[in-house]
């Protein structure tokens, strides 16, 4: 097929799919859409139901990822921009343990021996049990200092207090 043999069809149907949607032939068209979906009311039942589902979850994986990115994008900021952060780990075990262990006699030395640290702040973690009454529950509890407000944006929560720094 010759490049002006391709033009050419490609202009006819053009020309034929302008008939179709021209006032007459497009109210014919509506007219036997609307039969057809008479006809089939299962059919079209289920695929607006396709349609409509699909939109949906698609909006709410959108919606669930702009969430959690701006979640993310919080607790970055909150951290600040000058923040390192130190873990201990034994040789040759990157995963930390027991014997990789800092201590607040490290922290110490890390804040007065290293130039341009202004704060250091210990933190601990622990899984442990809390209970209220009658009602309890296993999570992580956090312990920090009062430095640790001082480094990060995070405001003091109102309940609970801060770990007294420990002399030794």
């Amino acid at each position: 097929m010759s490049r002006a043999d391709f033009n050419r069809s490609v202009l006819e149907f053009l020309a034929r799919l302008g008939e179709v949607f021209s006032a007459p032939h497009l109210a014919m068209n509506i007219s036997i859409a609307y039969i057809a979906i008479q006809l089939q009311v299962l059919r079209s039942t289920l695929t607006t139901l396709g349609v409509i589902v699909g939109v949906s979850s698609m909006i709410l994986i959108a919606t669930i990822g702009e969430g959690a990115k701006w979640k993310i994008e919080q607790s970055v900021n909150m951290m600040g921009s000058n923040m390192v952060i130190l873990s201990a780990a034994p040789d040759g075990n990157p995963a930390g343990g027991a014997a990789g262990r800092l201590t607040v006699r490290d922290v110490d030395q890390i804040a007065t021996k290293l130039p341009g640290i202004l704060h250091a702040a210990p933190q601990i973690m622990v899984y442990s049990s809390l209970v209220a009454g009658n009602a309890n529950s296993r999570t992580n509890v956090v312990g920090i200092t009062d430095d640790y407000f001082a480094i990060t944006k995070a405001r003091w929560p109102g309940a609970g207090s801060c770990l007294m720094p420990i002399k030794g």
